[in-house]
């Protein structure tokens, strides 16, 4: 759908293809997360990605992707963060 409207996208088969993007040196001007991903769960990875985003002293805003239904107390701290949105 992104593409449609011509947003460049780059995508990740899970969480460590992800990291490794930033690692090497790839900048996003948004991340979209789905909860639910092989290996690491979204929010694990998302974690993760922020330690990163501070080793580099960087922001970068964060969606996470989820259904209605998924345990409201990890959505609902996650909501507290800055740059962090459901």
């Amino acid at each position: 759908m992104l593409e449609y409207k011509n947003i460049t996208c780059v995508t990740a088969a899970n969480g460590i293809e992800a990291i490794q993007l930033l690692i090497n040196g790839e900048f996003f001007d948004t991340i979209l997360m789905d909860y639910h991903m092989p290996i690491l769960s979204g929010l694990e990875t998302i974690d993760k990605m922020k330690e990163i985003f501070k080793q580099n002293n960087r922001t970068v805003p964060l969606v996470v992707l989820h259904t209605s239904s998924e345990e409201h107390d990890v959505i609902s701290a996650f909501r507290k963060n800055e740059n962090s949105h459901c």
